[in-house]
């Protein structure tokens, strides 16, 4: 994604379509079923309320890491019990997150951090074709869809403020 504000409370706030791409994304990942999802991040655009409860609305099971606790450390092993991770701002292991989209896994990536998404993220995004650009743009508010992919599905509106273009 282009921005963690979409996601974030203040997203969902601004532009309540948030929830719709929120059950897509679950929907998605977990192929149609209850899913079991991560947030290995510290950004406010993972870990507010808005976000959990809309995918434990919609059957999910959705954990925010706790980053300080040794054992939630991103390996393979741990990932795989996930049907997806979600990341923001915080690092993770570029090659293990490789070999977890390959093995099945699905990987949420929203940028716009501040944080210099491209150096953070471009080495995992590169092999499935995507990179972050080095630079935010000045797109601010809240963004129309206009898009047939099934992500958007009821998503007209998304917040954005300064992201990174992928």
């Amino acid at each position: 994604s282009h921005d963690e504000w979409a996601l974030s409370d203040d997203g969902f706030r601004a532009a309540p379509d948030a929830a719709h791409l929120a059950q897509n994304l679950g929907r998605w990942f977990a192929v149609n079923r209850p899913g079991h999802f991560l947030a290995y991040s510290s950004s406010f655009g993972l870990t507010g309320q808005s976000l959990a409860k809309t995918m434990k609305a919609a059957g999910h099971t959705w954990e925010v890491a706790d980053l300080k606790d040794p054992k939630k450390s991103l390996t393979l092993q741990t990932l795989q019990k996930y049907n997806g991770v979600f990341l923001a701002g915080t690092r993770a292991d570029s090659s293990v997150l490789i070999d977890y989209v390959r093995s099945g896994g699905n990987v949420y990536v929203a940028g716009g951090t501040g944080r210099n998404d491209a150096e953070m993220w471009n080495r995992f995004l590169e092999p499935f074709g995507l990179r972050f650009e080095h630079h935010d743009n000045r797109i601010a508010g809240a963004l129309h869809i206009d898009s047939q992919w099934p992500l958007f599905a009821g998503v007209n509106n998304l917040m954005a403020i300064y992201g990174t273009p992928v």
